[in-house]
Parts: structure tokens; C-alpha cells; sequence
């Protein structure tokens, strides 16, 4: 399993690189548990990739194919004039690159949040702290494995 999850990850760090190219100075921030973040102790423009489990998918799983199925956030965070309209610009580039087939490993099945307004975190922090970074989130579902030949 692990093949696949790690050609998962490479294709969508390389779809970050490829989507903003203005995060490639500073970097992508990578974990596997959002409230281990450090927001505040990153320069902007950066990005945030956080996944969990990828369990077999009960959905996607057949008798002769072994997928597995998990969920990603993926933020971009960059200083702004306090505004969200960079962050939505990025993250619906980003959308669009995930979903039109570019990845070079797994699929994007569902698009299960994207954010970019000023209640969600990192943004309310941001905001509270008088910094004029503003961050979005696209939060997909992704599916990869293999099929077998039965």
C-alpha cells in the first residue's frame, strides 16, 4: 500500500509546486495532525499539506481492484491587503489542476471543503493578530491503488 500513498503524495506535492509557483521559496509545511501547524511561525507565501489514514475504500474497493480512500488539506497562505480574494484565486487553481486529471498518481473523487473566508482557521487567528496573511483551504478526497487480475 504504502507504493501508492507515497506516489499519491509525491503527485500532489508536485501539483502544489506546479499550481503556485510562489510558495516554492518558502516551502510546503507538511504533517499529519492540523493543530500542529505553527500558522503564526511560517513566512508567507507557503503552503500546508496535512493527510491522515487512507484506509481501503468501502466505495471504491472491488474484487479485483485494492483502492485506498483519505482526505487532504492542502492550504495556501500568503500576505494579503487582508482581503481572502488571493486565497480564493489559488485554491480554485489548485481545484481545477486536481480535478482535470494532471495528477500523475490517484484521482480526486470529491472536493469536500473550499474556504477561504475570514471565520476559518488559520484566517480568524490572522485576523485577531492584525497580520494581513489570509489563508485557503481545499480539503479533496483522493482515491489510488491497483487493480489486480483475478
Amino acid at each position: 500500500m504504502s507504493a501508492y500513498i507515497d506516489a499519491l503524495y509525491t503527485a500532489i506535492r508536485l501539483a502544489i509546486y506546479t499550481t503556485w509557483t510562489d510558495v516554492q521559496t518558502n516551502g510546503i509545511w507538511e504533517g499529519e495532525n492540523l493543530e500542529m501547524v505553527p500558522w503564526e511561525d511560517l513566512t508567507p507565501p507557503y503552503a500546508v499539506f496535512v493527510w491522515g489514514e487512507f484506509p481501503l475504500s468501502e466505495e471504491w474497493c472491488g474484487i479485483d481492484t485494492d483502492i485506498y480512500e483519505g482526505l487532504v488539506h492542502i492550504f495556501w497562505v500568503g500576505a494579503t491587503t487582508g482581503d481572502s480574494s488571493a486565497a480564493r484565486l489559488k485554491i480554485e487553481a489548485l481545484r481545477d489542476y486536481l480535478r482535470d486529471g494532471s495528477m500523475s498518481a490517484g484521482q480526486v473523487v470529491r472536493v469536500q471543503q473550499l474556504r477561504w473566508d475570514n471565520e476559518m482557521e488559520p484566517n480568524k487567528t490572522f485576523a485577531e493578530k492584525n497580520y494581513t496573511h489570509r489563508a485557503g483551504l481545499l480539503a479533496p478526497v483522493c482515491v489510488v491503488g491497483e487493480a489486480h487480475n483475478v
